[in-house]
């Protein structure tokens, strides 16, 4: 909008000016290279421009759904899809393998003008591979049939050699001059740039801050491997001075009271009766041994003298709406012994409520847990600090059941925000991967993935023993595999091992879940539900339509027509970043339960022929015992293995099976429930409790394996047999006994 001599520039633009007739002088940019005064910028549609224009309406697209406004995100999708096929129309040159800019022959621009091969420019200008900038275009093949990146987004060789030039450039120049510069002379090293208007600047914005982003996407250390599956750039959250130091407790407990019956969690669990640093100062006094170990007596007196018992810092909290046999309490159970059970098992629910203590609220340095302000169902025995880390996404499943009981819009209300906002992470740039299935169609689908590299603060000690085995390139690596798996809730199985035998080849990473994508479609459902139940039919549209593509996803990459199964996929792609082809071979054909979640999400139970092929795969699968589902069908010593059952792998398989409308599945789902029953029932006749697992090859025997000793109490447990009992029930007549 000026068509003046620029007054930063005056002198020097009325002397090019000067050459010119008078009538021309208001618009002249370079059709010819030689003369300056032929300036024709406005007639020009540069690549880069609509590139910077298509990434606008992409992020605002983004921007517009993060907030839950999502007719604005729609309109600027449309408009970024119109902006994207323009681009590849008009200034894409497949012999070139570049994008071009486009010369307008119409100087009113007020006409549609047609598209001329011959108006495409030729030359060769950077800004003919900023595109690649964009996400829409990050693998579009060039010429010379190396798969060129966007920096910063994709990895390859050719982004890092680039990367690592200029910042060796920069790195030589600012040695020379004390200083970065603004532009730089590529042909030498070291070199900075020259030409225009006015003298070579320094300071220099720009540069300073590409130089910092290459060096955090592409500089390695000595110490960091080069393959994909070795190095280890994601992001980690940070710990705190208190966790820090308990960790250093936790390992000398570990070599000074030894292995047997070791718990970690203990330690970083413990409270402080008085400031770190004095505790930090007597911790590092305490009288050591040549090969530093601490007596058992000192240990023991400095930790009763500095902490207080693990687990003080949350105290019990009588539940308000507690009562002691509800209305309408399990119609269907008939039999007046188990109904006496099932009263105790209700009632344990009064023994897992908590709050966090005042203390911890008054000074919160002194703990680890989190000083949250209501009471909390704890799931029982060492798992006493309500929320620890992510864990499966089924929070929307538990809001769902409240809304279908309640009906309450307002509880739905204040959710759905916390609902979308978990949605997101699970879709988040390091979870999510796309896959290319057989017909070449793109399905989007997630993955765990921690945002944790080091070794976990519960765990420290016994994640640091199994890393000494592997080299130190590959340890950063191991320990998110290790966060990852803690983050599927299946910590450990042989499910996430490349080798079952060796605990340092979890790749949780390289795995593509088939039950946690079950668990974000029934989440994209329930979301659905509630926001057109409160009358958001935007976001009830939304996400019915991620829905739809989540479904057919899991349909096309898990699903295993010959096994009547949904396979875990293994990616090949070490760096997940770029689209990866489907391949039947990656599906993982070993038997887990989570082979059979899928059935609890209503898009498959309500499907009549896949429900009785399922019913068949599960009947024949071998993980069918005689009180319950085997987690796997590996003895390996791992908690999440054979022969443990786990009660929400029950839930959700009979649950679908029940749900289902078929009869001979509602009938396996009966005889799965009635052994799961008998079996908590008999256990808990034998040692007053609830267990967090059993072992469902023994009747009324409990569970064990994994890092702890078997824990009591217990959620799952507990609402798992109410549940059954509320939906199957139980006859006069029929022995509860094994």
């Amino acid at each position: 909008m000026w068509n003046k001599p620029r007054p930063e520039s005056s002198t020097t633009d009325k002397e090019f000016a000067s050459k010119i007739p008078n009538d021309e002088k208001q618009r002249f940019s370079v059709k010819n290279p030689a003369h300056f005064t032929t300036m024709a910028t406005t007639s020009i549609l540069p690549v880069d421009l609509n590139a910077f224009i298509l990434g606008m309406e992409l992020d605002i697209a983004s921007l517009a759904e993060g907030v839950g406004d999502y007719n604005t995100s729609k309109k600027y999708f449309e408009a970024s899809r119109v902006r994207e096929e323009a681009m590849r129309s008009v200034f894409w040159n497949a012999d070139m393998g570049q994008w071009l800019d486009y010369r307008l022959m119409n100087s009113a621009c007020k006409e549609v003008e047609k598209w001329q091969a011959q108006n495409q420019n030729q030359e060769a200008f950077a800004s003919n591979f900023v595109p690649l900038w964009i996400k829409s275009f990050y693998s579009v093949k060039l010429r010379d049939d190396l798969f060129m990146v966007g920096v910063g987004k994709i990895r390859g060789t050719m982004a890092k050699d680039t990367a690592i030039r200029w910042i060796r450039t920069n790195y030589v120049a600012y040695k020379k001059t004390g200083t970065v510069h603004e532009k730089y002379n590529v042909e030498k090293i070291g070199d900075f740039g020259g030409g225009g208007e006015y003298e070579p600047q320094t300071g220099f914005g720009w540069s300073n801050g590409v130089v910092l982003t290459f060096l955090e996407d592409f500089a390695t250390d000595s110490t960091e491997a080069s393959s994909p599956s070795n190095s280890d750039p994601g992001p980690v959250k940070p710990t705190t001075p208190l966790v820090t130091f308990l960790e250093r407790v936790q390992q000398l407990a570990f070599y000074t009271f030894g292995e047997s019956n070791f718990d970690p969690k203990l330690y970083v669990d413990l409270s402080l009766k008085f400031n770190l640093e004095d505790a930090e100062k007597a911790f590092d006094k305490l009288p050591r041994s040549g090969n530093g170990k601490v007596s058992v007596k000192d240990l023991r007196g400095y930790i009763g003298k500095y902490f207080e018992a693990a687990g003080d810092d949350v105290v019990y909290a009588e539940p308000e709406d507690f009562v002691p046999e509800p209305e309408g309490f399990l119609p269907k159970v008939k039999n007046q012994e188990v109904r006496a059970w099932a009263l105790e098992v209700h009632s344990l629910w009064k023994n897992l409520s908590r709050r966090v203590s005042s203390e911890t609220q008054k000074h919160p340095e002194l703990h680890t847990l989190l000083p949250l302000p209501k009471q909390v169902i704890i799931p029982g025995s060492r798992f006493r600090e309500g929320i620890a880390s992510n864990e499966p996404p089924l929070l929307s499943a538990m809001v769902y059941e409240i809304y279908k009981r309640t009906g309450d819009l307002e509880f739905a209300k204040k959710c759905l925000p916390a609902l979308i906002k978990e949605h997101q992470f699970w879709n988040s740039e390091i979870h999510k991967v796309t896959i290319q299935d057989a017909q070449a169609c793109t399905h989007t689908l997630s993955r765990y993935y921690a945002m944790w590299n080091e070794p976990r603060p519960e765990s420290s000690t016994l994640d640091e023993k199994f890393a000494s085995k592997i080299p130190d390139v590959e340890k950063k690596h191991f320990f998110r595999e290790v966060a990852s798996t803690a983050e599927s809730g299946w910590d450990f199985s042989t499910r996430w091992m490349r080798n079952t035998t060796d605990f340092t080849t979890l790749a949780t990473t390289s795995i593509l879940p088939a039950d946690l994508n079950a668990f974000i479609l029934g989440m994209e459902l329930n979301i659905a539900s509630l926001a057109k139940a409160i009358g958001d039919y935007n976001i009830s549209k939304h996400f019915l339509k991620a829905s739809q593509a989540r479904e057919k996803a899991i349909r096309s990459v898990f699903w295993n027509a010959e096994k009547g199964q949904w396979l875990d996929y293994w990616l090949a792609n070490g760096t997940w970043k770029e689209a990866e082809k489907w391949e039947a071979r990656n599906q993982n054909p070993k038997v887990f339960a989570s082979n059979f979640i899928p059935l609890w999400i209503k898009s498959f139970y309500s499907d009549t022929i896949l429900v009785d092929k399922v019913r068949r795969s599960l009947q024949s699968s071998g993980l069918l015992r005689s009180v319950g589902i085997a987690t796997s069908l590996t003895k390996s010593g791992q908690q999440w293995d054979f022969p443990n059952g786990w009660a929400p792998l029950q839930h959700m398989i009979v649950e679908g099976l029940a749900r289902s409308g078929s009869k001979q599945a509602r009938s396996l789902a009966m005889d799965i429930a009635v052994g799961w029953i008998r079996t908590n029932h008999v256990a808990y006749k034998k040692t007053s409790a609830m267990h967090e697992k059993y072992n469902v090859e023994k009747c009324g025997d409990f569970g064990g394996g994994g890092e702890y000793i078997p824990q009591t109490g217990f959620g799952w447990s507990n609402g798992v047999v109410l549940t059954f009992l509320e939906e199957f029930g139980w006859p006069e007549d029929l022995n509860i006994d094994c």
